[in-house]
């Protein structure tokens, strides 16, 4: 009940603040085909650990049937970290943000699986006891030790303003597309239901009917 409460406040909060803009500019991360006639989108709290198994499903779909190859495929990730899952989510959000802006979409695709492979160690369990800085640390030691990113430079670039503005507007865009949990898919658009339980097989047989028919 809390949850969908501070949902509630978020969203009447996100309608009427005078701070937010007519969302235009298209956001998130993608890889695939410009010219793709079936655009998978998904919106992901990378604190959640079921946008976190809805990814694993999809990316094992991907593997298995080559279809992420395929010229009408598209895949986008949009971020929407939610308020219920303290600072965390929205510093991964922040970091994800300085990677694609610094380094591009297939940084962001690897930084995005990192976080999601050691999603346990952000838990409200294993973070209640820490300062915002402790945990900026936490995801920046992350990077530079798995990915090899200067450590003083990633932190510099996820306490920027510019980093701030892209977490916050990627927060905007999905409010401004109805969105307002995750996981959530879309294809085309139209949001996928039933989705977020997918298994790999679900997915396979949905993206065929879809890319390759």
């Amino acid at each position: 009940i809390m949850k969908i409460l501070i949902l509630i406040i978020l969203v009447i909060s996100f309608i009427f603040s005078t701070e937010i803009g007519e969302v235009r500019r298209y956001n998130g991360i993608s890889i695939g085909s410009r010219k793709a006639t079936f655009h998978l989108e998904a919106y992901f709290d990378l604190l959640c650990p079921y946008s976190r198994n809805s990814y694993k499903n999809l990316l094992e779909s991907f593997k298995e049937s080559l279809l992420l190859s395929h010229e009408n495929m598209k895949f986008t990730v949009h971020f929407l970290p939610l308020p219920y899952n303290r600072e965390s989510s929205y510093i991964q959000s922040l970091a994800v943000h300085h990677v694609q802006s610094t380094f591009g979409d297939a940084h962001a695709f690897k930084f995005m699986s990192l976080i999601f492979t050691h999603q346990e160690e952000f838990s409200k369990e294993k973070t209640q006891t820490k300062t915002r800085i402790d945990i900026e640390n936490d995801v920046a030691n992350l990077a530079s030790t798995y990915l090899s990113y200067n450590l003083e430079e990633f932190l510099a670039g996820i306490r920027s303003d510019k980093a701030n503005n892209e977490a916050k507007y990627s927060f905007e865009f999905a409010c401004s597309k109805g969105v307002f949990s995750t996981p959530t898919f879309l294809g085309n658009g139209v949001e996928i239901e039933g989705a977020n339980e997918f298994s790999p097989i679900d997915w396979t047989n949905l993206l065929t009917s879809n890319v390759v028919n």
